[in-house]
């Protein structure tokens, strides 16, 4: 009780200082004041050593933007979250160099610098780069990229500075400025800084030169000193500019798995090339694309698809429509065909279910309306609106009269029709007939079952022991 009378006396207190912050003009509410205890610090300083007279002073506005994040977040709580809208819209840090006398030699993106209180050089506490940029604390800061995170190696690491346009260039620290702020990006790829100005793409070395001017329109790393350069037609390149196979393309698409195959188009048709630039294909399909996992699909010129291996070669003929095929984790591809009218055919929905496995071979026919993983060499399937199994051969294992099957984990099934249960094992034989109102809690040798004069009992799966339904 105490405690809830010393929250409640608090509360008041808070209450009547919002009401004074109000009165002078605020406008704060009791829960605000509150939040005070928390309030965030001043904004973030970092100074780092001295090197050649000069020390390069870092103002983490980012990090200031965090803590103010948080902070909202603790007193205004909301179905978003400030803390994580700090993380993706942000002012980047700004960054000062001074000389041993305090002197201000260089500002870049710095607001208001004579509101920002700095330590003497004799006094400031100093950190080293690489500390800074590896400390736990500043992890998150990729995100932003206030700095060019693990950009270092045996030339050293660099910050990204901005100007009052968020033009962007590279300090090193030593304070130079290696790179000039006139970038619209700076991407730092494959030992190289990729950058970008007035809508071309060029790169720099690791030791900032300019290797490939910026007159690229379209410009992406492919693999270690290849490039994709695209303007009205693609080409690959290294990062002197050669030309590297000789190739024009339409145009190159990246894929969405990192290992797979990329799509090229030439003369208005679409093959896969791999990143040694070798054609997986010809450039026969209307379009090839990967799948989200484990192969490819390709579409004709009446847009019915087929499966494309893993090794790029084409597994199935064109035949299946609409939706993409679903590579699964029990290792078939699930595939489905439209059927037109299916009503005047006397079909339940408008696509049916196969199956075809890794080598092009189709495991059933396309006449399900649904088909389950393959759990135990076993998969549910639904036909005109019953279930039944089937084998990873196809074979159905049981008749199609079930309104539901449910795997138990321990090769039974529990079945229903109507409002009655029922179980049977892996090959579809009846262990239990359809005879209950429920049956529950079923292992290899025992169920519980509720009868129909609504009592419970235990039967025993292997015929030995039942106890009638009775409790």
């Amino acid at each position: 009780m105490k405690y809830l009378f010393s929250f409640l006396l608090t509360f008041f207190a808070f209450s009547i200082a919002a009401q004074n912050d109000s009165i002078q003009g605020l406008k704060l509410d009791p829960f605000y004041s509150l939040g005070h205890f928390y309030a965030p610090g001043p904004l973030p300083i970092y100074y780092f050593p001295f090197y050649n007279d000069i020390q390069i002073i870092e103002i983490d506005y980012y990090g200031q933007s965090l803590e103010h994040g948080r902070y909202e977040d603790m007193i205004r709580p909301r179905g978003g979250s400030s803390y994580w809208d700090a993380i993706q819209i942000n002012t980047p840090n700004g960054y000062l160099l001074r000389d041993r006398s305090g002197k201000i030699l260089q500002t870049y993106g710095v607001h208001d610098l004579r509101s920002i209180q700095l330590e003497s050089p004799e006094k400031a506490k100093t950190i080293f780069h690489k500390q800074r940029l590896t400390s736990t604390k500043d992890r998150e800061r990729w995100y932003h990229g206030s700095w060019v995170n693990s950009w270092y190696d045996e030339n050293g690491f660099a910050y990204r500075v901005y100007d009052t346009t968020n033009r962007t260039g590279l300090l090193d620290t030593l304070g130079n400025l290696v790179l000039p702020i006139e970038f619209a990006s700076i991407e730092f790829l494959d030992d190289t800084y990729m950058v970008s100005k007035n809508g071309c793409f060029g790169l720099y070395s690791s030791d900032f030169k300019e290797i490939l001017p910026v007159q690229h329109k379209f410009l992406k790393w492919v693999k270690q000193d290849v490039y994709l350069s695209c303007d009205q037609q693609c080409i690959f390149i290294d990062s002197q500019g050669n030309w590297l196979d000789k190739q024009l393309y339409d145009k190159v698409y990246f894929p969405r798995r990192s290992e797979a195959f990329m799509t090229y188009g030439q003369n208005g048709k679409h093959g896969l090339i791999d990143t040694d630039l070798n054609h997986v294909t010809d450039p026969i399909y209307n379009w090839v694309e990967a799948l989200e996992s484990n192969g490819y699909y390709a579409t004709d010129s009446t847009n019915k698809m087929a499966i494309i291996n893993e090794e790029g070669k084409q597994i199935t003929p064109f035949k299946f429509q609409q939706n993409l095929p679903q590579y699964r984790k029990d290792g078939f591809y699930l595939v489905k065909v439209k059927i037109e009218n299916p009503k005047e055919k006397g079909y339940r929905y408008p696509y049916l279910y196969g199956l075809v496995d890794t080598t092009g071979k189709g495991i059933c026919d396309f006449k399900y309306e649904s088909i389950d993983e393959f759990v135990n060499g076993r998969a549910k399937v639904r036909y005109n609106g019953y279930f039944g199994l089937i084998d990873t051969n196809g074979t159905e294992l049981t008749e199609f009269k079930y309104t539901e099957l449910y795997a138990t984990g321990n090769g039974l099934y529990k079945v229903r029709y109507g409002s009655s249960y029922g179980v049977i094992d892996g090959q579809g034989k009846e262990i239990l007939p359809l005879s209950y109102m429920q049956i529950d809690c079923i292992s290899e040798k025992m169920a519980i079952v509720r009868c129909s004069n609504r009592k419970i009992g235990f039967l025993s799966l292997d015929g030995k022991k039942d106890i009638p339904c009775i409790y």
